[in-house]
């Protein structure tokens, strides 16, 4: 309970002036170093390998008790920033073309729904990366866009 306590820590002590944005997010949390997040998680897994080791049952069930939570975010995250996207995209916020639009985790995602119908397995094992996908290929037009603006900065 040790580490779990001292993981709840990391994660949520904000410092002055947070305040919970929703059910789970606090506003302090862009400013935070990185390393208190991924030690908060890492703390958790270790504090859950001897009960993993005592019963199995026993992981499964504290992840039921978790996965309402963990799905609300993962929607949060993937659809979120999609309309984000497509949003920034279309009222040209961004500086990308309109197949650029393809290049997010939602869109990734709804390109996955008629490959897995295709009945070869390649296909039902190749797009359980194509969530991940999305959000790279999102990264890779942000970057590219971004170099795009360097060097026009430059020839100015």
């Amino acid at each position: 309970m040790l580490l779990f306590m001292i993981g709840g820590w990391l994660l949520d002590a904000a410092g002055a002036g947070d305040e919970e944005v929703g059910v789970i997010v606090h506003s302090n949390w862009p400013q935070m170093a990185m390393w208190r997040f991924v030690m908060s998680a890492t703390l958790a897994l270790v504090a859950l390998l001897p009960v993993y080791f005592a019963s199995a049952d026993a992981i499964n069930n504290a992840g039921m008790l978790t996965i309402g939570q963990l799905m609300f975010v993962y929607l949060i995250c993937d659809i979120g920033v999609s309309i984000a996207w497509y949003y920034m995209i279309l009222k040209r916020k961004l500086n990308l073309v309109k197949w650029a639009l393809v290049c997010c985790p939602l869109s990734t995602l709804i390109i996955d729904f008629p490959l897995k119908a295709i009945p070869l397995q390649f296909f039902k094992d190749f797009t359980v990366a194509f969530e991940s996908l999305g959000w790279l290929l999102m990264y890779v037009a942000l970057a590219v866009m971004a170099a795009k603006m360097e060097v026009e900065k430059k020839t100015l």
